[in-house]
């Protein structure tokens, strides 16, 4: 499969047509020919990202919003203390330092760190064993359900640590998976002067 992305357009990326297919010239293991253009062999970091460059920019933009309804509700509703509002900033925020650890160590080591897999979860975790203590368990379990509650602005705020929790391992193990191709060199970036090329070896 050959995919192909133009940098003047917006970042999304196409496969070649079967008539563009039949222009595709290998050179030697580091050129291809597509037609007049001839792109060269670079494996960088920067292409790496390139590729995935739509599903960044759409997660960013969830998250933003996702972001400022946190800050919001804890601002106008005093939350932070007596709602979990500081831990659901440390949570959000958590999630952000960990993406940018597990970009930095794909950019400089080309693996995924052990951190990473230790805290994937570990906002599901906090929401899981915290809801415990915030319902009353006994109160609920005497009047069969009907008086046991949870405070609404707590709800808010694990949601909030949720959809960064989900969003996380969405993201990384889309890039991992990228990064199990690319090591084994099953996909490759061509550039050329204004284009970038993706090719995927055929998994069949």
């Amino acid at each position: 499969m050959i995919l192909i992305q133009q940098f003047t357009k917006l970042p999304v990326f196409r496969q070649l047509s079967h008539k563009e297919l039949k222009k595709v010239k290998k050179e030697n293991e580091n050129e291809l020919i597509v037609g007049d253009r001839k792109f060269i062999k670079q494996n960088s970091f920067k292409n790496f990202l390139k590729f995935r460059t739509k599903v960044l920019i759409s997660v960013s933009f969830v998250l933003f919003f996702v972001s400022y309804s946190m800050l919001n509700l804890n601002f106008v509703t005093n939350s932070w203390l007596k709602n979990n509002g500081f831990f659901t900033l440390f949570f959000c925020g958590l999630y952000v330092w960990l993406f940018w650890f597990y970009l930095k160590n794909l950019y400089q080591k080309r693996t995924k760190p052990k951190l990473i897999n230790y805290l994937m979860f570990s906002g599901v975790i906090y929401i899981s064993f915290s809801s415990l203590f915030q319902y009353d368990l006994i109160q609920g379990f005497l009047s069969a359900g009907r008086e046991g509650s949870i405070n609404q602005l707590i709800l808010y705020n694990y949601f909030y640590i949720f959809l960064f929790n989900m969003a996380f391992y969405f993201i990384t193990d889309i890039f991992d998976i990228d990064l199990a191709k690319f090591k084994a060199k099953k996909l490759n970036y061509y550039t050329s002067t204004d284009n970038l090329l993706l090719v995927v070896e055929n998994e069949n």
